[in-house]
């Protein structure tokens, strides 16, 4: 994750053999390692993502753990077995730490057990940390390849520091996920939020909009049959205001088996521009925009 103010990159990564812990770095715009922190979670969690605000960084240390019976019994690990899945009994919390303390100290909080993949941003607001979260009810429970559980909603989690607790609440119950923001304001205040909701496993997909400071959405479909990758927000020029820009994606016609690349007005949600391509696009889930200059 990019900070647009410092231009530095932040990662936190795990591995299934590094046990409880999981690793926060930081890379300078020049490429060198500025900072690295280990951090203990309870157990050796699927740490998929995080969130970065002005002055902290947040973890979910969350109910999906490493299982060696899932490698163990019976099948080899060449048979590409999913090694991770959920556990009832692990407590669900998040754990917030000082971007500018270098002692590592990282503050627990404990949420209703879920999983979650993706946030759409994090900010600092009046001694609490808002984060809008696309969250999971449990995930890799029955369905072992995923992520095909209970539907996934976007909530608000707001992490208060003096009272010692997370609130959460519900925002959206709609099926969604992959939802972006405007990346020049990653971990800064923003109003609007973007995200693909419908039915995420078989095409039909509609675009939302999120309006948070209204507490409206919009959406948008594209047709039966249409299949959505994730929404990259681009703005019309570099100083535009939030929300003034295009959302750009593929989507994929299962009719005639091949991909459009759509531009569409991000307050609008209305077609600027299609690209018809001649071929499918294997959809990659995620997308990014890289200017050329």
């Amino acid at each position: 994750m990019r900070d647009p103010a410092t231009g530095e990159l932040h990662a936190v990564s795990y591995f299934f053999g590094w046990g409880n812990r999981v690793q926060y770095s930081i890379l300078g715009s020049d490429g060198r390692a500025r900072r690295i922190v280990d951090i203990e979670c309870a157990g050796p969690t699927a740490m998929h993502s995080f969130s970065l605000t002005e002055n902290h960084v947040v973890v979910y240390d969350l109910p999906v753990t490493f299982d060696q019976k899932a490698i163990s019994a019976g099948r080899a690990p060449s048979a590409n077995v999913f090694p991770y899945r959920w556990n009832p009994d692990y407590q669900a919390r998040v754990g917030v730490l000082s971007r500018a303390s270098d002692s590592g100290r990282v503050r627990w909080f404990e949420i209703e057990p879920c999983y979650m993949f993706h946030t759409i941003n994090a900010y600092d607001e009046n001694g609490s940390i808002v984060i809008h979260v696309v969250r999971h009810p449990k995930m890799f429970a029955s369905e072992i390849p995923g992520p095909h559980e209970e539907a996934p909603t976007l909530d608000r989690w707001t992490i208060d520091l003096n009272a010692g607790k997370v609130v959460e609440e519900r925002l959206d119950d709609r099926a969604q996920e992959f939802p972006r923001v405007d990346e020049r304001l990653t971990g800064r205040r923003h109003r609007y939020g973007y995200s693909v909701g419908g039915k995420l496993q078989v095409g039909d997909n509609v675009l939302y909009r999120h309006d948070f400071d209204a507490r409206r959405q919009q959406s948008r479909s594209f047709g039966a049959g249409k299949g959505l990758s994730e929404f990259v927000f681009v703005p019309s020029q570099h100083d535009a205001p939030e929300d003034h820009g295009i959302l750009m994606g593929y989507v994929y016609d299962g009719g005639r088996d091949a991909s459009d690349l759509v531009l569409v007005d991000a307050a609008t949600l209305e077609t600027v521009a299609s690209v018809h391509l001649p071929v499918r696009v294997p959809n990659g889930f995620h997308g990014n925009w890289i200017p050329d200059h």
